[in-house]
């Protein structure tokens, strides 16, 4: 029965883990954002592109990296995650 309720709990922290899904930073503003996604990636911010998602201002963060990939990150405007980098 222990390990029952053992693997039980550990069931339910993954799909709590899963659900939650990853977490973006947050910024003030498009300048914020674009360092903020600089930092993470370590590339060279290409473009800014404020919008919304479910109410809440996110930036769109374009960023070429050192291997010439270019990569979207997503940054929450202020207050929660966003869902996350693309």
């Amino acid at each position: 029965m222990r390990r029952f309720v053992i693997n039980l709990a550990r069931l339910m922290l993954a799909a709590a883990l899963i659900a939650a899904g990853p977490v973006a930073a947050q910024a003030p503003d498009a300048n914020a954002a674009a360092r903020q996604a600089a930092a993470m990636t370590g590339g060279r911010v290409l473009d800014v592109q404020p919008g919304s998602a479910g109410g809440r201002t996110v930036y769109m963060v374009r960023v070429l990296l050192g291997d010439g990939r270019v990569k979207v990150v997503r940054i929450d405007g202020a207050g929660g995650p966003a869902g996350g980098r693309r």
